[in-house]
């Protein structure tokens, strides 16, 4: 059985800059609740390695962590791509207000920094939902309370200025992108944890909280709390706040990312205050937190702070009118919860394991040294900050491992454009080869590539890794093979070499497919003399298949003989570093059947089958067992079949339409573009379109169509390629245009906007 990431129907992918912070880790939590799947971005500086540990324990669903910076813009992009990210919450920055006057441009730099880097790599990779963590603080000194949206903003700190120019970029790229859309929600005051207690705030220094503060009183850290005030025109005379739980708050991320992802969103930028509209003083929150902990915590009143507003209280309307959101957690439960927490972290003192040092993994087959958890996995890629000359303990996994299992993932990491960072896998489903993958992670790799435009070359003036370096398509198909095996001196075939493929893939920039026949022995004898000799064998195995009229010596696919040398042809290409694997000859067979054409050597053999239905069904069921074979060496390994674009309604007989077409969703599941030859072509059946439209593009399946100029003597080359871009256009699919159909050279490529 193969395991997939759940397709988008049930859930989005969202990246959560920051996720591994307080308001993060609730974030990542509630999101994996509601069937989101979620990937942190975080660099540990305002963060506690702690709150990574439990997530596991509460979290419903996997979790993977990327170690590094939100100011670093190849990391983000990279991870936008590889994971296929629907959607950001950008949490990252830093959020003291006092040390935000002591050192503005700290904050400038950091928190502009880190937006400017997102919003630019999200322009890059083609994600436009934004969530921003905002904060009520742009209000500065309310003149009207409770607070609306609407409200003047009155910016009394750096910390508050660095959250609307924030803003205020967002509202420039959303003017500028049509397509762009982000809700920036306004916090008031999060306080609690998780009622596991597993996670929480834990500040490393002073907290510049009162929360935090009031527990670490409570908790004998601190010898008592200042209270900054007791002079306010309020009923205690110590300033009021709206404190809102963080599961609440962590609620109404979820909820903006419901809003911000359903159709329409005619908004381009909302801003939404998350809070309670409930006020509560300084001293109503000591007291209610003495009442969690069972005694009197200490306190003193000192003399006002510069810039505290005496009362700031949140008109949440606006969230419960548009998210359907609205805070449920009393003050009780508050301190409840965050007590809790701060009694657990105060015992808990043991440390957390997140590797910091770096693996450098080639690329190659998997050899039997390299051992994978079945466990949690610590998985790391080259970091920047790390010492040429220093010396880091090996990994130990204290937990059952199998073999080799890892060695795709590490792999499939290195070309991804994450470089600088580190990941770590926490809580892999079972199958651990693809549990960073999935259809749409796919997608979000081919669909830019694609959009480049595509090239074929199997052989031919320019089949050099040099050349084909150089060449500007946004994704290749080649041959691999650079000498056959009947011109080889050793009579085995010569591929093209792992830093060959890495040049032409242009270090993993650019997406290199190899090409494998799926069903014929004669026209590609080239890939099979070493496996199965220069001459038919006698007598004939079982996988020696029938002859077609045309004189296509084709191999009995559905034979475990024949699946094994498949089998071994893919990993011999995937061995090289490509990408992918362009399958070729799928149609063959139940063309061929449907005609009646096929002629067996002997009969028919015993156990194969009969008819297109069959037939084809066992070609979809072979298709599946490539995919998951080139996936055991990547991850994300691309599979784009060429022509049989009726296989599933073949494979369902007489019965139109998608009922009986057993295995075609475990198919669409196992490729990721269907290629059409001469789809242009006035001859081109309208059956054919409307195949392609309800049993591939529906399901986010590529359409690649491959015209060659001389099926279309009367049309000049430049001429051919205008009406061939403007057709892919009208179809959506992505369009070459081959000088002949041998493939010899590479013809420019037809980008797409």
């Amino acid at each position: 059985m193969r395991h997939h990431m759940p397709t988008r129907a049930s859930g989005r992918t969202i990246l959560a800059t920051g996720g591994a912070g307080y308001i993060g880790s609730h974030v990542v939590v509630e999101l994996l609740a509601a069937g989101h799947r979620v990937v942190i971005l975080d660099n540990f500086e305002n963060s506690d390695r702690h709150a990574v540990a439990g997530l596991p324990r509460i979290a419903q669903g996997p979790v993977t962590l990327i170690e590094g910076d939100v100011r670093d813009p190849d990391v983000v992009e990279g991870i936008l791509r590889r994971y296929g990210i629907d959607a950001v919450i950008h949490l990252a920055g830093k959020k003291a207000v006092g040390q935000s006057v002591d050192d503005p441009m700290l904050y400038f730099h950091d928190n502009l920094l880190g937006a400017i880097s997102l919003l630019r790599a999200m322009e890059r990779a083609g994600v436009d939902r934004l969530v921003f963590s905002s904060s009520a603080t742009v209000y500065g000194m309310p003149k009207v309370l409770p607070i609306s949206e609407t409200a003047p903003t009155g910016i009394t700190n750096p910390y508050g200025r660095t959250k609307l120019m924030i803003e205020e970029m967002i509202d420039d790229l959303t003017a500028a992108r049509p397509g762009f859309r982000a809700i920036s929600l306004r916090y008031f005051n999060p306080v609690g944890a998780h009622s596991s207690g597993l996670i929480g705030e834990n500040p490393r220094d002073v907290p510049n909280n009162l929360f935090p503060y009031v527990a670490q009183t409570a908790a004998g850290q601190r010898p008592e709390v200042q209270v900054f005030g007791g002079d306010y025109a309020t009923p205690d005379g110590t300033g009021v706040r709206d404190y809102i739980h963080v599961v609440d708050l962590a609620r109404g991320h979820v909820a903006a990312i419901g809003h911000l992802t359903a159709a329409p969103f005619p908004d381009r930028h909302l801003r939404i205050n998350l809070g309670t509209g409930t006020g509560y003083s300084v001293l109503q929150i000591i007291a209610a937190f003495s009442a969690a902990c069972g005694f009197a915590i200490p306190y003193r009143v000192v003399a006002r702070r510069p810039g505290d507003a005496a009362v700031s209280l949140a008109d949440p309307t606006l969230a419960g009118k548009l998210l359907g959101w609205r805070a449920t957690r009393d003050l009780a439960q508050m301190c409840a919860d965050h007590w809790a927490f701060q009694q657990r972290a105060a015992q808990d003192s043991r440390p957390v394991m997140v590797p910091a040092h770096a693996i450098r993994v080639p690329f190659g087959p998997a050899p039997s040294s390299i051992w994978a958890p079945e466990g949690p996995v610590f998985a790391t890629t080259p970091r920047r900050d790390t010492a040429p000359d220093r010396t880091d303990p090996p990994l130990t996994f204290t937990f059952p491992c199998r073999p080799a299992a890892l060695w795709g993932l590490i792999a499939a990491l290195v070309p991804a454009g994450i470089a600088p960072a580190q990941e770590v896998s926490l809580t892999p489903p079972p199958d651990l080869e693809c549990a960073l993958s999935g259809p749409r992670s796919r997608a979000a790799r081919l669909a830019p590539a694609l959009r480049q435009g595509f090239g074929v070359q199997y052989w031919g003036e320019g089949y050099d890794a040099a050349t084909l370096a150089g060449q500007p398509h946004g994704l290749l198909i080649l041959e691999v093979t650079t000498i056959g095996a009947p011109f080889s001196d050793t009579g085995r075939e010569v591929l093209f070499s792992a830093p060959q493929i890495a040049a032409i893939r242009r270090d993993g920039t650019r997406p290199a497919l190899g090409y494998l026949n799926v069903s014929e022995i004669e026209t590609y004898r080239d890939y099979w003399i070493d496996r199965i000799g220069a001459t038919p064998p006698d007598p004939l195995p079982d996988w020696y298949g029938p002859t077609a009229e045309a004189g296509d010596h084709l191999a009995a696919f559905w034979t475990e003989g024949w699946r094994q040398i498949l089998l071994e042809r893919v990993d011999r290409l995937m061995q090289t570093g490509v990408d992918g694997l362009f399958l070729d000859d799928v149609l063959h067979y139940y063309t061929h059947a449907l005609d009646d054409s096929l002629r067996w050597p002997e009969g028919s053999p015993e156990g194969a089958p009969e008819g297109a239905p069959a037939l084809a069904r066992q070609m979809m069921d072979l298709v599946g067992q490539v995919a998951d074979r080139a996936r055991s060496w990547n991850c994300d390994a691309l599979i784009v079949v060429n022509n049989g674009v009726f296989i599933g309604r073949d494979a369902a007989g007489a019965i139109p339409g998608p009922e009986g077409r057993t295995g075609f969703g475990a198919y669409l599941q196992a490729i990721d573009a269907v290629m059409v030859e001469n789809l242009s072509a006035p001859t081109t059946h309208a059956h054919t379109r409307e195949a392609l439209q309800q049993d591939y593009r529906a399901h986010g399946v590529a359409v690649l169509s491959l015209d060659v100029e001389s099926q279309f003597p009367d049309q000049p080359p430049a001429e051919l390629r205008r009406a061939v871009t403007d057709a892919a256009r009208r179809a959506g699919s992505y369009p070459y245009v081959a000088a002949d159909g041998a493939f010899n050279r590479l013809s420019p490529p037809i980008p797409l906007p």
